[in-house]
This record gives structure tokens, C-alpha cells and sequence, in this order.
């Protein structure tokens, strides 16, 4: 398959068409950043704390500020993981496609509507 080139606002429809394929692409590289994650974070925390498993809020006899910081590690953790994932998957689509598949700098930050109380 060869590199798609989308240039020009003629080809604005072209490209939203693109970008859209790269949801499932986006999806399953998302899954697999989770199952990548989960499976490094558990063998660094095995590493670092000297124990098998991983944090549980359950467990009656961890303190809540060891709950909540083991927590934001690992949550941490999955979002760089999932970020990194994300961004190698973007730049690989770019360059099998010639097209970004998020915003672009020249295009405006989309605003959420503020709802009237």
C-alpha cells in the first residue's frame, strides 16, 4: 500500500475520511498499551517493593497513604505507557498515510459548551 498525501483544504474531506480509519488503530494500540503496562508494571513493582502483585485497595492491612501512592504510581505508570503508545502509533499512521490523525497546531482547540444553570 502505498503513502497517501492529503494536502490543500480540497482535500480537507479526504483527510477527516483518513483519520477516521485510525480510530480502530487508536483502540486496539490503547489495549495493547494497557496489557503492555500492566505486564511491565508488575514485574517492577515485584522488583521494588519485594513483593508479588500488585497494590490492592482492599488489602485490610495496607495504611490509605500506601493505597493512595501505590495508586498514583501505577496509574502514572499507565498513562505514560498508554501516551508513548499512543504517539508511536500516531506517527506511524502519519507516515503510512501522509496524514496526522489528531489535531494540528493550525486548528483551533475545540471548546466543551458550557450547559446554563
Amino acid at each position: 500500500m502505498g503513502v497517501v498525501h492529503v494536502h490543500g483544504r480540497g482535500d480537507a474531506e479526504d483527510a477527516r475520511w483518513i483519520k477516521l480509519l485510525y480510530k480502530p488503530v487508536g483502540l486496539i494500540a490503547g489495549v495493547l498499551a494497557g496489557l503492555v503496562a500492566g505486564a511491565i508494571f508488575k514485574r517492577v513493582w515485584k522488583v521494588i517493593v519485594h513483593e508479588v502483585g500488585t497494590p490492592d485497595a482492599k488489602d485490610k492491612f495496607r495504611s490509605w497513604p500506601g493505597v493512595i501512592s501505590e495508586a498514583a504510581v501505577q496509574g502514572a505508570f499507565f498513562a505514560g505507557t498508554k501516551a508513548a503508545v499512543d504517539r508511536a502509533a500516531a506517527t506511524g499512521f502519519e507516515q503510512l498515510t501522509g496524514v496526522w490523525p489528531g489535531r494540528l497546531a493550525s486548528e483551533a482547540p475545540r471548546r466543551r459548551s458550557r450547559s446554563r444553570r
